[in-house]
């Protein structure tokens, strides 16, 4: 159904991309618009009687630049918990987002109770990926500026989460410094997470056996793509 776009409420703090509303990248989106129409309808729920925005900030924001008086919307009964979990699936998938982005992302959508698992399940990522970006809201607030500001990646945070806080605090002070001395993550990580990051084979393969008896096969076949046993493409084929 076509709805007024005076009608819908947009609540930009729900949105999580940095660059939804670029105005180069909303100008690129009207023009499109403008020649092929709106391919895909936005995403609107009710809310109080009217309509509130869930999923297509950029469309909704392309169609005010064209001067669009209405567009076409499906809509849901959701919930607002409902609604920021569908926007995030949505910005995951459609959008290249930073570490930082995607870990804002969660503590923006999720309760701070919830578990790491639990929020797994809901978006279908595994739950290490969830871990290693739900956690850096548990660790010293130095790590997690860190991360805002680009110095520390996924790989980073994840030689910090067994430590204790003063741990974390000073061992990410060092790969601070062992960062500004050019070192690499795999170079930090043998240097200060108390771990070498390249192991033997017949270790890795005996890893691979303990895994298989725990059923946890998509490790398996991570383990298998980090030995040159599978490609990219079959390693994600068979992870979906």
């Amino acid at each position: 159904m076509k709805i007024k776009l005076s009608e819908i409420l947009v609540k930009h703090e729900n949105n999580v991309s940095r660059d939804d509303f670029a105005p180069e990248v909303c100008e690129e989106l009207a023009a499109s618009l403008d020649k092929h129409g709106l391919l895909q309808p936005i995403l609107v729920r009710m809310i109080d009687g009217g309509y509130q925005l869930v999923c297509g900030y950029r469309r909704i924001t392309a169609a005010g630049i064209l001067g669009w008086e209405e567009i076409e919307c499906n809509v849901r009964n959701m919930t607002e918990r409902e609604a920021k979990i569908c926007n995030m699936i949505e910005n995951n998938d459609r959008l290249d987002l930073t570490y930082w982005e995607e870990c804002s992302m969660l503590k923006r959508t999720f309760d701070p109770e919830e578990t790491d698992l639990e929020i797994s399940r809901i978006l279908g990522k595994s739950r290490g990926w969830v871990r290693n970006r739900w956690a850096i809201w548990k660790l010293a607030p130095e790590i997690a500026q860190y991360v805002e500001l680009g110095h520390f990646s996924a790989a980073d945070v994840n030689m910090l989460l067994a430590k204790s806080e003063e741990e974390q605090k000073a061992t990410a002070a060092l790969m601070m410094q062992g960062k500004e001395q050019g070192l690499t993550t795999q170079e930090l990580a043998e240097k200060y997470s108390g771990r070498k990051a390249i192991r033997p084979k017949k270790q890795i393969h005996a890893m691979m056996t303990t895994l298989m008896e725990k059923e946890k096969m998509e490790h398996v076949h991570c383990l298998r793509w980090a030995l040159g046993e599978i490609s990219d493409t079959l390693l994600l084929e068979m992870l979906d």
